[in-house]
Parts: structure tokens; sequence; C-alpha cells
């Protein structure tokens, strides 16, 4: 018998936020969208997707820490260009490399 009663939304749902959703850091607003998703990756709370298009691009960071920056580029092009209902996870995912 569990302590916790049963989730009402499965891990992997995904759904629409009814709201719009902004951001903002040090008084700029860097994140604005009507087009976010919950995505429940974790039983009980839902973590926000939201599209790149709709993120200013002065305040993302690459965390690969590329020398080049046309990689870095080419990366956030290629999320941003992903035409998918399913959130694409752009940050966690490393670019593939051609064998040396």
């Amino acid at each position: 018998m569990h302590d916790y009663p049963q989730m009402i939304t499965p891990v992997d749902h995904i759904e629409p936020v009814p709201r719009r959703v902004r951001g903002v850091l040090a008084g700029q607003v860097v994140v604005d969208t009507t087009r976010a998703l919950y995505l429940w990756e974790w039983p009980n709370y839902p973590q926000y997707y939201i599209p790149i298009a709709d993120v200013d691009p002065a305040v993302l960071v690459d965390e690969q820490h590329r020398s080049s920056s046309s990689a870095a580029r080419r990366s956030a092009t290629a999320c941003a260009s992903a035409t998918s209902t399913a959130p694409r996870r752009c940050a966690s995912t490393p670019p593939r490399r051609s064998p040396s």
C-alpha cells in the first residue's frame, strides 16, 4: 500500500499550457510565449517546454563550451527549426560528430 495518492497525469504526458508564459531577467523579458507545453518528466510536477524561437537569443549560453560560435548557431538553428508536436531536448543532445 502506498502512502501517496495515484498520479492524475502519467509521466511523459504532454499538453499545452493554457496561459501566456513570460520570463524576466534583470528587468528584460527573455521569454514570452503562448506556445509553451507542459511535460511531466517526473511524477507530480510538470516542466515547461518553450519554443526556442520565443527565447531571447542574447541570453542563451552554449553549455558545451565549444570554441566555434558557428557550431552553436547551427545547433540553435536546428532546434528552432524542428517541427514536431513533442518538445525537442536541444541542450541535452550533443551534435553527432563524424569519425576522424
